[in-house]
């Protein structure tokens, strides 16, 4: 069984809409984001990276049959990235703030913890030198 890719999209709001479709229809699929997509979804619930959704060759004419609707809907080009809802928009935009933010609250709490570290470090050698004398 050979994959083939069905469709690409950037919004979890359109590939849970694609993902429905298929599923009420009865085709199995796959799922591919690029780069760090995945690990973001499974740790944000979402991510905005480009994602494509593969079907096996027997299933790809059906299921682009099935998803005809969404392409009606948002026209004709598989890109349906400019195609979402402006409240779908604001979620996808406030959820890149999230990541974005807690990037740096991250890399704070590295910083704090490196700087107690070096802190617990050179009171060690301050007392084993006072030891030594």
């Amino acid at each position: 069984m050979e994959e083939k890719a069905l469709i690409s999209v950037n919004s979890e709001y359109l590939l849970n809409q694609v993902k429905d479709l298929l599923k009420e229809n009865g085709i199995a699929y796959v799922i591919r984001t690029e780069g760090a997509g995945s690990y973001r979804r499974i740790a944000n619930g979402a991510t905005s990276a480009m994602t494509t959704i593969y079907v096996s060759d027997e299933d790809l004419d059906r299921a682009l049959k099935v998803i005809e609707i969404i392409d009606g809907i948002y026209g004709n080009d598989k890109d349906l990235s400019d195609t979402i809802p402006d409240e779908f928009k604001e979620i996808e935009e406030e959820k890149d703030y999230n990541d974005k933010y807690n990037k740096k609250i991250g890399m704070i709490r590295h910083l704090f913890v490196f700087g107690l570290l070096l802190i617990i470090l050179v009171m060690i050698v301050i007392l084993s030198i006072n030891n030594q004398y």
